[in-house]
């Protein structure tokens, strides 16, 4: 339902946008945010011109890769930009309330979904001799089930040799669910690595503490340290827990994933994104006017 109670400005945004997305109307005065955001949410006109303060904020990065744009007056929808790796991301984020077009809790298939399209924009933000795949635990790529022996697997996929030190099984993948790579026309070792964590949870912080770079560095020969990535389909507000995460991971929020997806959607994710779209399309049927 859009009758819900968003918080913060973040999540605010969102729900407006979902709103306008629902509405399929190309222009939305400010005016009518306000009476959609007061009569379903019970959000005053303050929070929701600190909203419209983070959808111009992201506009303002994402361009031609946003859905929408933002003038003084309205939010102008874009519906030729509609099938976008923004949108998709924006409907896998899950709120802070119930949202009645998701799974109560992530499925297999929206984690191996997400898994693929984090590493399709790694492949994107790492350029040429790039390499991404999901080593998440289950594996639908081949890779051994048996932790020791994926970790095997991964090395020889990589060009480089495994550790000698003991891989536990109950580790399944270590906390990490894309590996990604840089290599160089040279195919000496010592390239750029990174040990991705993707999570469609609502509380993500402690996830960013799930990769162990310590350990990584006994399971792997590797020359150089590699980077540990937290990979989250919602937007980080500015402050302490940006920070906190910071301090543990770089982060690949909704924003710096859309930044980097210059390529089109699978087949997949067109189909899931169409079953949410039609579920937002019935939502403003019933609610927005």
């Amino acid at each position: 339902m859009l009758d819900v109670a968003p918080i913060g400005n973040e999540e605010i945004a969102d729900w407006l946008e979902i709103a306008i997305i629902a509405s399929g109307q190309k222009g939305n005065t400010n005016h009518k945010l306000e009476e959609w955001a007061s009569s379903l949410c019970g959000l005053a006109e303050h929070q929701v011109a600190s909203a419209l303060k983070v959808i111009e904020r992201r506009s303002a990065i994402l361009k031609t890769k946003y859905p929408f744009e933002i003038n003084e007056y309205a939010v102008v929808f874009h519906s030729e930009r509609l099938y976008c790796g923004y949108t998709y991301l924006l409907a896998i984020s899950r709120p802070s309330y119930t949202a009645t077009w998701q799974n109560p809790s992530p499925t297999q298939e929206d984690s191996d979904l997400f898994e693929d399209f984090v590493a399709s924009v790694l492949m994107v933000y790492l350029g040429s001799n790039s390499h991404a795949l999901a080593f998440g635990w289950p594996s639908k790529l081949g890779r051994p089930q048996e932790f020791h022996k994926a970790v095997e697997w991964l090395a020889t996929k990589m060009g480089i040799e495994p550790g000698n030190a003991f891989r536990p099984p109950r580790r399944k993948d270590g906390g990490v669910d894309v590996v990604a790579w840089k290599g160089f026309g040279d195919r000496r070792s010592g390239f750029p690595i990174y040990l991705v964590q993707c999570t469609l949870q609502r509380d993500f912080l402690a996830k960013s503490r799930d990769i162990d770079l310590r350990l990584w560095a006994g399971w792997l020969e590797m020359d150089r340290d590699p980077f540990a990535i937290l990979a989250v389909p919602k937007t980080i507000a500015p402050g302490e827990i940006w920070n906190e995460i910071s301090a543990n991971a770089i982060i690949l929020d909704r924003i710096r994933l859309t930044e980097n997806c210059n390529f089109d959607n699978s087949p997949e994710v067109e189909s899931y994104l169409e079953k949410i779209l039609s579920k937002w399309k019935l939502e403003g049927e019933s609610h927005l006017t």
